[in-house]
């Protein structure tokens, strides 16, 4: 195991609810915490104990429930943010960049507490000064203005966007987001012979 440096990533859109959410957690653990400390936070709280025993020997600074209501909070902080040093705010003080890897992004039949949801997880990080790379396994697809007026606003704020295949390709170049289109992270998985 490496030894810790200052170099910190925070893994947001991960958790252990299905395989395919489990291995492109997985992915982007083993890959990443090769070189950088990793704060990964996820919004089910009965993952923070399987995370912290599974992934033991990697260099995992911090599991971290960020629930809606966390989400939320962390939101109505950002002004005050300087004076907070809850886990949540350690965090993206002490990082340099976020990789959201949500199963599902701005998709607009999943109705508007999704809207939020996914406004919110890219907008704070940005609030904090914080790079982002989105990850998701789609987006959309998304029909009317508004909702492409938000989503178009919100994702603007990420450095850089992989889109997973010609579907979600095409949804953002519909809402004017340039987007590279890519594989599933979960090809980079390591197999083993045993």
């Amino acid at each position: 195991m490496r030894t810790s440096n200052d170099k910190k990533v925070i893994i947001i859109g991960g958790n252990l609810r299905n395989k395919g959410a489990w291995l492109m957690s997985d992915v982007v653990i083993t890959k990443l915490t090769k070189e950088l400390d990793v704060f990964f936070f996820t919004p089910f709280p009965e993952d923070v104990k399987v995370f912290k025993e599974y992934y033991s020997e990697y260099s995992i600074k911090d599991v971290i429930v960020w629930e809606p209501y966390n989400i939320l909070l962390s939101f109505i902080k950002l002004p005050f943010k300087q004076f907070f040093n809850d886990p949540v705010s350690t965090a993206f003080k002490e990082s340099q960049l976020v990789l959201d890897i949500s199963g599902v992004v701005f998709i607009q039949k999943r109705g508007i507490k999704y809207l939020i949801y996914n406004s919110l997880i890219t907008l704070i990080p940005y609030f904090y000064g914080l790079k982002i790379i989105k990850l998701p396994q789609s987006f959309g697809p998304i029909t009317t203005s508004w909702y492409k007026i938000i989503a178009r606003y919100v994702l603007r704020k990420c450095l850089i966007i992989f889109s997973r295949g010609p579907l979600s390709y095409k949804t953002l170049k519909e809402i004017g987001i340039d987007s590279v289109e890519s594989t599933d992270i979960t090809f980079l998985k390591e197999t083993s012979n045993k």
